[in-house]
């Protein structure tokens, strides 16, 4: 989604070396898609260890964004 682009990369800048932000094209990604179950995009998912941890469907501002991050922690 390009609105929840910029909100990723500031988050991503100023968590740098505790936080990975990745994309992924479900269009050409279509087994990773199934694999979490992708019904919608946007689509964050936030993984520790691993292992995904919280999922959240549809655009989050930041502060929401970042409080899905910090409950990982």
């Amino acid at each position: 989604c390009k609105m929840l682009s910029p909100i990723l990369h500031e988050l991503a800048e100023e968590k740098s070396g505790t936080l990975k932000v990745g994309k992924v094209n479900v269009d050409e990604q279509m087994e990773l898609a199934m694999r979490f179950q992708v019904s919608s995009i946007p689509m964050l998912v936030v993984f520790k260890d691993g292992k995904a941890v919280a999922k959240s469907v549809g655009y989050r501002s930041k502060p929401e964004i970042a409080a899905m991050v910090e409950g990982a922690r």
